[in-house]
């Protein structure tokens, strides 16, 4: 890599120590998909390098820059928004990028429109693998020897799983938040916005109909 060239740089702080585990995690995870992904044929960033700052103060990760993150792009008009031509290219790029995903029992647990970011060609790119969970320890369910993380997903896009604290496989989590990211690139809001978990539980009880159907989804999907 050339001095001239530029790249984007994540850089998280020891001071947290759950901030800098999980970048030294999401550091290993971004060094096993780069395996498979030298020629970027899969929709995630390419990584670059990672590594300590000095004194291990910091956790320093280096990826090629992208353009736009989709959260941007449809409000700059960059890309078509509530074309469903635009939606399936999308939602191919993040079905294909969640299947590569479940071969490695990776959990992404943080899609969004903001982690879904297109490179100079326009072709998507998935980011942020700071929460990822292992979804070949017990099934991918949540216990202790998981990393500790605040929250898991953000909260437009959090599957029922995890906002009703369900002690399940979390193996289909993402699919959840893949199915309110097209929602939202195809009708241009989102389907579950909320402020609060509370309002969060309500609003998807209304919009499927009682909270039995999603109960339904969370444990038998």
């Amino acid at each position: 890599m050339c001095s001239s060239d530029l790249v984007a740089v994540k850089i998280s702080k020891a001071s947290h120590k759950g901030y800098y585990r999980h970048a030294i995690r999401e550091a290993r995870v971004l060094n096993d998909i780069q395996k498979d992904n030298a020629n970027a044929s899969l929709p995630f960033a390419q990584f670059i390098a990672s590594f300590p700052g000095p004194k291990r103060k910091t956790y320093v990760i280096i990826n090629e820059v992208l353009d736009h993150n989709l959260y941007r792009a449809f409000r700059k008009n960059l890309i078509s928004i509530q074309s469903i031509n635009t939606t399936r290219a999308i939602a191919h790029a993040l079905l294909q990028g969640c299947a590569y995903l479940k071969t490695k029992k990776i959990i992404h647990a943080d899609l969004k429109p903001e982690n879904i970011l297109l490179d100079p060609k326009r072709l998507i790119r998935i980011i942020d693998f700071g929460c990822t969970l292992d979804a070949s320890t017990i099934n991918g369910k949540m216990h202790q020897q998981q990393p500790y993380y605040h929250y898991l997903q953000s909260r437009f896009y959090r599957a029922p799983e995890i906002a009703f604290g369900f002690q399940g496989s979390l193996a289909t989590v993402d699919i959840w938040s893949l199915g309110c990211c097209l929602f939202e690139f195809y009708y241009g809001s989102p389907l579950f916005p909320a402020q609060n978990s509370r309002e969060l539980q309500d609003r998807k009880s209304t919009r499927l109909n009682s909270s039995h159907q999603i109960i339904s989804y969370a444990v038998f999907c």
